[in-house]
């Protein structure tokens, strides 16, 4: 079947991806409650906490260009 360094590539990659995917929704949902608190103030800030999701976004955005696959290849 597989070998062992397919199998580990093949998990990277799709580590890699979901971390990408995680680094998408989390910015678009910073953004959309950023602009829903400009429009309503404390429409997103009394429910939750928005350095927590820029946090995420931060991190999977970091760990998203550190280990970033050339995808030109």
């Amino acid at each position: 079947m597989f070998k062992d360094t397919e199998q580990k590539n093949l998990i990277k990659h799709f580590t890699l991806e979901i971390i990408d995917d995680i680094f998408k929704i989390s910015a678009a949902t910073f953004l959309v409650f950023a602009l829903f608190e400009l429009w309503r103030p404390g429409f997103a800030v009394n429910y939750l906490n928005m350095n927590m999701i820029l946090g995420l976004v931060l991190a999977s955005g970091m760990v998203s260009l550190i280990f970033k696959d050339n995808k030109y290849d």
